[in-house]
């Protein structure tokens, strides 16, 4: 048995939320699901790596309602209009289809990066109208920017520079990871590498994953050029 709902969940720019959202509304929405016996459900919101708020909201309550097996979902859209775009696709595929494409590539080389679940386009003939990426979502975490920020804010300053240390270790092992494997990624910083903030508290390495891929590119291991521009363009963010 299948079942599926949708939810208004306006946005100016991913990351900045214009409405709350309705939990009472998506309570009611729940209640068909849970009474015909549905106790899977994957959470799926727009732009969630950005503005994780609602996701985890409407996380917390599937888990009240009984929801025995919640998976979370990233979905990213695209509308694709004017003659530019209809012309770019002549030549290239669209943003979306690059980004899963790539995805699966990095996977393969073993280059951690969000996980690539499905991609979906809409055509008018052989125009591409929209298109859609669902990605797996990364538990608990946020960009190496915001992370950067509220720790430096809310720690003492001991820990503070221990964690900092620690997260540019693992940020110059994926880095090498990327280049070793032929990976350049093409607007590298801070806001395009996710943090997951929970291995940040253990010993090991704090884990980090590559956003936005589009526009990577791909070849054999990165020569020193290419590797020193890699660097240079992480560098500037900061």
């Amino acid at each position: 048995m299948s079942w599926g709902a949708r939810l208004p969940q306006p946005l100016a720019v991913p990351g900045f939320g214009l409405l709350v959202l309705d939990l009472d509304h998506l309570r009611e929405v729940l209640k068909p699901a849970l009474t015909a016996g549905i106790r899977s459900v994957a959470i799926v919101f727009m732009h969630a790596y950005a503005y994780p708020a609602h996701e985890k909201a409407a996380a917390a309550l599937a888990r009240e309602q009984r929801v025995a097996e919640l998976q979370l979902r990233q979905l990213q859209g695209l509308r694709h209009g004017g003659l530019r775009q209809s012309l770019k696709q002549w030549f290239r595929p669209g943003a979306c289809r690059r980004e899963y494409e790539k995805a699966q590539e990095l996977a393969r080389r073993g280059v951690p990066a969000v996980a690539p679940l499905a991609l979906g386009e809409l055509r008018s003939g052989v125009r591409l109208r929209e298109s859609f990426l669902v990605t797996a979502a990364v538990p608990n975490a946020c960009s190496l920017d915001d992370y950067l920020a509220d720790r430096s804010a809310t720690t003492a300053a001991a820990h503070n520079f221990e964690r900092r240390t620690a997260l540019l270790t693992a940020t110059a092992r994926l880095c090498a990871v990327a280049h070793a494997a032929g990976v350049y990624h093409d607007d590298l910083h801070g806001g395009n590498i996710l943090v997951r903030r929970d291995t940040c508290e253990r010993n090991a390495l704090p884990e980090l994953f590559l956003v936005d891929l589009p526009g990577v590119e791909l070849s054999a291991p990165l020569d020193r050029r290419r590797t020193c521009d890699s660097l240079a363009m992480l560098c500037a963010g900061f």
